[in-house]
């Protein structure tokens, strides 16, 4: 009997192998929770000229992409109406990146993924605007487009880069410096 079996599990793992295979790629879609907010916030509260209290942060997405709108929805509803976290109360504006050029008293800017050929617009409104671009993709900030990256899963890491922070004239305060890697 001990024989018989070891041919029928092969072959069941065998179909699993191969189900998994052929499945169709799925398109990455973050899901954002509250702790991504809260993790956005803190960072908010270590930049030097940073107003405490309240500050919007600007949602940047592709109006014509939907996988784009949906994080950008995503982290809209994990921020919330006002996310409080230490001295920082955070608001979040949906923007799409084609009216980024006119947005105007924003604190920060949270990068979606996936707007690749629109980065160095974004790049230029944080230079006009002398706020932090943030991101959870680090290909954004190792490219100098965004000064932050960040990482949730499983503990909390932040990427700095520190050459894109000065063009846009934000500064961090040297406690912030010492928790992240900068590059």
């Amino acid at each position: 009997m001990a024989g018989r079996s070891r041919p029928h599990w092969l072959c069941l793992g065998g179909l699993l192998l191969l189900f998994l295979l052929v499945q169709p790629a799925r398109p990455s879609c973050a899901q954002f929770s509250a702790r991504d907010g809260q993790i956005i916030a803190r960072m908010m509260s270590f930049i030097e000229t940073s107003n405490r209290g309240l500050v919007e942060i600007g949602i940047v997405y592709a109006a014509d992409q939907p996988t784009s709108v949906r994080q950008a929805e995503s982290m809209r509803a994990a921020i919330g109406d006002a996310l409080i976290a230490g001295r920082v109360t955070l608001k979040a504006r949906m923007v799409p990146v084609d009216q980024l050029g006119s947005a105007s008293n924003l604190g920060g800017i949270f990068v979606v993924s996936d707007l690749g050929s629109r980065l160095d617009d974004i790049a230029a409104a944080a230079q006009r605007l002398h706020i932090p671009t943030i991101s959870t993709e680090q290909a954004c900030v190792r490219t100098a487009r965004c000064i932050l990256a960040y990482s949730s899963q499983p503990t909390v890491e932040i990427l700095l880069n520190h050459d894109a922070a000065n063009t846009a004239g934000v500064r961090f305060s040297q406690a912030f410096r010492m928790l992240v890697r900068e590059l």
